[in-house]
């Protein structure tokens, strides 16, 4: 029997070593389920290189994962970390 340990609760996010944003979008990714380029812009008043760097930090952590290569139709969602 495996038990699921939800990874993204308030106090383990507020404990991860990320920034305000990267904090905030998981937040906002618990309950939307996912986020583009121009919504995390708009939401946190960053430029596209920002955005692209706070995401590729959290894909490379394995917080999110990425759906799409580039462009557009590019879109984040949380990871599958279980019981970390």
């Amino acid at each position: 029997v495996k038990l699921y340990q939800d990874f993204f609760n308030s106090d383990k996010i507020d404990s991860m070593d990320l920034n305000k944003r990267q904090k905030e979008v998981i937040k906002y990714l618990r309950k939307k389920k996912k986020i583009n380029n121009d919504e995390y812009r708009s939401l946190f008043s960053v430029s596209k290189q920002t955005a692209t760097r706070d995401f590729t930090s959290l894909v490379n952590k394995k917080i999110i994962k990425k759906i799409g290569t580039t462009g557009k139709g590019t879109e984040y969602t949380l990871g599958d970390l279980i019981g970390v």
